[in-house]
């Protein structure tokens, strides 16, 4: 009885107002509209799926390299009816988009809580831009809509049927996206607690979300049985393996901080999702609190997986729940009409304004790993790109995936997947070194890398694995006995029948990580670790160069016998472990002065006490360098 008051007492848009004010934000999405990389990846896995050979990338390999099941699934769909791709996504993302806008707006408190919507969702570069992209936004923007629209429903009359949507939409969330599930999850807790009030008994409501959970749950059983894993092969490839928790959070806070300076209007949506619930009194919007918790929830998580190497893209979900927050506030027509300008002024503040999108920069901005990827790609894979007689996406990449391998051969390595691989003939099996697709490499520890990028952890070929893959499949050709091991189990479940005697063992076996346990990670973490004998760097007197692994100095046994005096590049933060055999036995770290680009300068370390026979030099930082130097101490 008091939602419908409130109703009453806060009119909804008229339908005018609502299609009009939808029509305005989608022109500003369809202005900015393109597509991404990684887009044509899960188009690769559609485009197999309806030609008959599976949701696959690889061709007789089934792996899961996509993690938004319903987007991939839509993305079907769609190619299906027009067997094109580039349009075809782009329209695809525009037709969810309006959706969710007015889905939004018409959940507006009046028509000037729905002009302050349409408005700062459209000065969101973040939102705006990947409202299309080619990605599983678009998607989940409807979701958290959806989630929104039932916090601000009927009453205690419509319980059952509230709670049994919001299951559906949480399960909706994690086939877009799983951890979307963050999102909707609070919005769930809370339906539950408003049918417990109504009455509903714990069975009724068990009975409901059971019901809601059934999609996902049906997904997860078919992954299980096809795929034989529970999450995404992406999840494995790209979650942090080896980083240390506070480096990622460090990266996750500068993704968020990119956003104030680059997208200022997305960031003060996200921070409005959080403040404007529990704002006191009429001013605030309390029903929409279970959606601020969920926004909440969800940027602790962006923020401890280190963010993502595309600006923004994790940003949409809480931008939008702090745009709906924005409408349900009270605003006079006179506020409401200088938003407009307001968020017009401070959205130019950023690195480009969504109302007047580029046409892509020769060198767009990239920094600490997180890359303005509209701009790189907007060239070739833009709307505003396309040109009488020009088929999109045009980029060198599609035409070496036309072109197909060099040496003629069905096994490529290629380390970005999407354009090429949707253009290659899909018998051609692609290994990318960042896992994305391939079982095997997901599964083995990423090169160390010290400037990382989110997402693109690369991984070091095991010798004979390419010659496997171009051979015989069930013919082992990797050296190493550990990753032979493992590779058993991967072929086993990915790639042999279904329904194999032996493969339930080998998905137990891969998901609790005993196949993998014989693997030696630190051949794989430090494969570019540069070893040379302290004695023979003494003789040479020529400085060496080294990456991200380090050096590791043999030496005879010693120990406390004066400090380890060294020439290494300036500028830069070292770790200095020592070692006796195999196991470490001190740790000692220096800040060295200097410019980047002056010459070595001298180190002086004091050793332990104890004995050791080796040390190695592990660079902490490398401030864009691609390699150091190390150098012998001049007599």
């Amino acid at each position: 009885m008091l939602a419908q008051q409130k109703h009453t007492q806060d009119p909804r848009p008229r339908r005018a107002v609502v299609l009009g004010l939808s029509a305005l934000g989608l022109a500003v999405i369809a202005i900015n509209a393109w597509l991404c990389d990684d887009a044509f990846i899960t188009l690769r896995s559609a485009k197999n799926l309806v030609e008959g050979r599976g949701a696959v990338f690889n061709v007789g390999w089934r792996v899961q390299s996509y993690t938004h099941p319903a987007w991939m699934l839509a993305l079907a769909l769609a190619w299906a009816l027009t067997r094109e791709a580039f349009w075809t996504t782009i329209a695809l993302g525009l037709a969810l988009s309006g959706a969710a806008l007015g889905l939004g707006i018409g959940r507006c408190r009046g028509s000037t809580g729905a002009l302050a919507f349409v408005v700062a969702l459209s000065c969101s570069r973040a939102f705006v831009e990947y409202s299309t992209a080619g990605l599983e936004n678009p998607l989940t923007h409807l979701v958290v809509v959806g989630g929104a629209a039932l916090l601000l429903g009927s009453g205690p009359d419509q319980a059952r049927r509230q709670l049994l949507v919001a299951g559906l939409l949480v399960s909706a969330a994690f086939l877009s996206r799983p951890d979307a599930v963050l999102l909707l999850a609070p919005v769930g807790v809370e339906l539950d607690r408003r049918a417990r009030e109504a009455g509903l008994t714990r069975r009724q409501r068990a009975r409901a979300w059971l019901l809601g959970a059934a999609p996902a749950l049906a997904w997860e059983l078919c992954s299980l049985i096809y795929y034989g894993a529970l999450v995404p092969n992406t999840a494995l490839a790209k979650l942090g393996l080896g980083i240390d928790r506070g480096e990622l959070v460090v990266r996750g806070l500068a993704y968020l901080g990119r956003a104030a300076t680059s997208d200022p209007i997305t960031f003060l949506l996200m921070l409005g999702a959080i403040v404007i619930p529990w704002l006191p009194g009429r001013a605030g919007a309390p029903s929409l609190r279970p959606l601020g918790r969920g926004a909440a929830a969800y940027l602790v998580y962006v923020v401890a997986i280190g963010g993502d190497f595309m600006e923004g893209r994790f940003l949409t979900a809480p931008a939008l729940c702090g745009a709906l927050a924005l409408g349900q506030l009270r605003w006079s027509g006179r506020a409401a009409l200088a938003l407009v300008p307001a968020c017009a002024l401070v959205a130019g503040l950023g690195a480009r304004h969504p109302w007047s999108p580029d046409a892509g920069e020769a060198e767009p901005r990239s920094e600490a790993g997180i890359a303005d990827e509209r701009s790189h790609y907007a060239a070739a894979s833009s709307a505003l790109a396309w040109r009488p007689g020009r088929s999109l996406p045009e980029h060198r990449w599609r035409e070496l995936g036309e072109r197909g391998p060099e040496d003629g051969g069905r096994v490529v390595k290629f380390s970005t997947l999407g354009f090429y691989g949707f253009f290659a003939d899909p018998d051609v099996h692609v290994v990318d070194p960042f896992a994305l697709a391939d079982p095997l490499l997901a599964r083995l520890p990423p090169v160390r890398r010290v400037d990382w990028k989110a997402g693109h952890l690369p991984r070091v070929m095991p010798d004979g694995y390419l010659d496997t893959l171009a051979g015989d499949p069930l013919r082992v050709e990797i050296r190493d006995p550990g990753v032979a091991r493992l590779y058993e189990a991967v072929v086993r479940v990915h790639h042999g029948p279904i329904f194999s005697r032996g493969r339930g063992v080998a998905i137990f076996e891969l998901m609790t990580g005993r196949s993998s346990a014989s693997v030696d990670s630190r051949r794989y973490e430090l494969a570019e670790l540069v070893r040379v004998d302290a004695r023979a760097l003494a003789r040479s007197r020529k400085a060496l160069r080294f990456r991200d692994a380090g050096v590791e100095l043999e030496l005879d046994e010693r120990g406390g016998a004066g400090p380890l005096r060294l020439m290494l590049s300036p500028g830069q933060r070292y770790a200095f472990i020592f070692l006796t055999g195999d196991s470490p036995i001190a740790r000692r770290e220096l800040q060295l002065a200097g410019e980047l680009d002056e010459a070595p300068r001298l180190v002086e370390i004091d050793p332990p006490r104890e004995r050791f026979d080796r040390v190695h030099v592990l660079p902490l930082t490398m401030h864009g360098k691609r390699s150091l130097q190390l150098g012998p101490a001049p007599d």
